[in-house]
């Protein structure tokens, strides 16, 4: 968790031609959002799309799946209201920011920004907020993809997971 934007921002370099497109969770952005800062600086266009659920997904779905709790994981300040604005940080460096929360939206926002960046050749970021409770698929690689709400329905069936508090 974090290294996604530096990732990004070194495949860019190494392959300039290729258009470069980082998915991350909004506390994953978090741990390495200064490069931001780098890749506005050198003009290196990648676009960052943060899934913004306002928890740290990793530890509540281990704690919701493993554990049956959900303790100390949000990153949502107070309220749905008080987050981490992503966009004005974006625009801070130089880049562009978006925020999108519908999934309509989310299409039209990404062209946008890749148009944006073909122009300006610098980075774009969408905060793409979705629902508090969303759950990530995740896997330790592409074909190991756990889908947690199979595997919760699935359970909830064979009778072997209560419904979280």
């Amino acid at each position: 968790m974090g290294w996604d934007l530096p990732a990004a921002i070194g495949a860019k370099i190494a392959r300039p031609d290729k258009r470069v497109v980082q998915v991350v969770g909004d506390y994953g952005f978090e741990f390495c959002s200064e490069e931001l800062a780098m890749a506005c600086m050198y003009n290196v266009p990648v676009l960052s799309l943060i899934v913004n659920n306002g928890y740290l997904s990793l530890i509540r779905q281990t704690e919701k799946y493993g554990y049956n709790m959900n303790y100390e994981v949000s990153i949502w300040y107070d309220s749905e209201n008080k987050r981490i604005d992503f966009v004005k940080f974006a625009e801070a460096f130089g880049a562009r920011g978006e925020r999108v929360e519908g999934p309509d939206e989310i299409r039209p926002a990404i062209e946008r920004s890749l148009w944006w960046m073909e122009k300006e050749k610098r980075p774009a970021l969408l905060d793409i907020i979705v629902e508090r409770e969303t759950d990530a698929s995740m896997g330790a690689s592409i074909d190991a993809i756990r889908e947690f709400e199979e595997e919760r329905e699935a359970e909830k069936k064979k009778g072997k997971l209560k419904e979280a508090a």
